[in-house]
């Protein structure tokens, strides 16, 4: 993520939302948590920092992501110290995936990289490896963009997967993204997607 934004404005419609207050609104307003049928999207709390640190340490969570690997517990506590301020400032909204009735953090779904605008922003996903393959990151992600659409927080999002992550360039395609050179900020080896809302 680029730094802080101080004002993240979204132009919908003539309509402008400033991103951290919406945020604040739609938590609480009840907007959150998402209720799906497997899991739960919500924010996340410190007490979520073991298992946390338990996935963003994991080697297979971060093979194609462009973040080192947490080492310390620390990194966990901070990141979730920090967070509710990044998200109220507009930077980002980063939620937790929870699943065995909403007591268990296994992933994380955000919105972040937002354009000058706002209109655009890039979506970003994880899930602990246990927990892959079972439909988890599918429904969350359906879950996720159809709230990121009736909340109408960006007209388009972009996706960043890396050229060998054979399983989140398929999970992309089934959510109706297309491959897009006009992304920005590609790293190399990785490849733009994008699907407008």
């Amino acid at each position: 993520m680029n730094g802080f934004v101080v004002s993240a404005k979204c132009q919908v419609d003539h309509n402008v939302f400033d991103i951290g207050m919406l945020y604040l609104y739609l938590r609480d307003m009840e907007q959150l948590p998402i209720i799906g049928k497997k899991l739960v999207i919500r924010t996340m709390l410190q007490e979520d920092a073991k298992a946390l640190f338990d996935f963003r340490s994991n080697e297979r969570v971060n093979q194609y992501i462009e973040r080192q690997s947490y080492v310390r517990m620390e990194e966990a506590e901070e990141f979730l110290t920090a967070l509710p301020a990044r998200m109220e400032k507009g930077e980002c909204i980063i939620l937790g995936i929870y699943v065995d009735e909403n007591t268990r953090l296994v992933g994380s779904v955000c919105l972040f990289n937002f354009n000058e605008d706002h209109s655009i922003g890039e979506l970003g996903y994880e899930l602990h490896p246990t927990y892959q393959g079972k439909g988890i990151m599918v429904e969350a992600l359906e879950l996720f963009l159809a709230w990121i659409k009736k909340q109408s927080i960006v007209q388009k999002l972009t996706a960043c997967i890396h050229e060998e992550n054979e399983a989140s360039s398929k999970l992309i395609q089934k959510l109706g993204f297309l491959p897009d050179s006009g992304v920005t900020k590609v790293p190399k080896d990785f490849k733009g997607w994008s699907k407008t809302l």
